[in-house]
């Protein structure tokens, strides 16, 4: 799987049995820096930061690139993260 996707802030994606949610993204040091809760249906769940380039396990459904952060430069603004999941053969929906 390589197709990107766009996910605003505030909204979620899922990726098989795990949810990812966007909760804060933008500049920290001057780094392109989101937050995110992976959450899975069988109650895992992990609250991480990751800087643009980095990787977010997503618990049995491999793991999930953060590509890009839009927006966020401004105290209030709405921002989105671009991400990529790294694993072949599975489906983002």
């Amino acid at each position: 799987m390589s197709d990107e996707i766009r996910v605003k802030q505030s909204a979620q994606l899922r990726i098989g049995s795990t949810r990812v949610g966007v909760m804060i993204a933008g500049l920290r040091d001057g780094v392109p820096t989101a937050r995110l809760l992976v959450r899975s249906d069988d109650g895992r769940r992990a609250r991480v930061d990751v800087e643009a380039g980095g990787t977010v396990d997503l618990f049995d459904e491999g793991e999930l690139e953060l590509v890009a952060v839009e927006g966020g430069t401004v105290r209030g603004e709405r921002s989105a993260v671009v991400v990529r999941q790294t694993v072949v053969g599975k489906t983002v929906r």
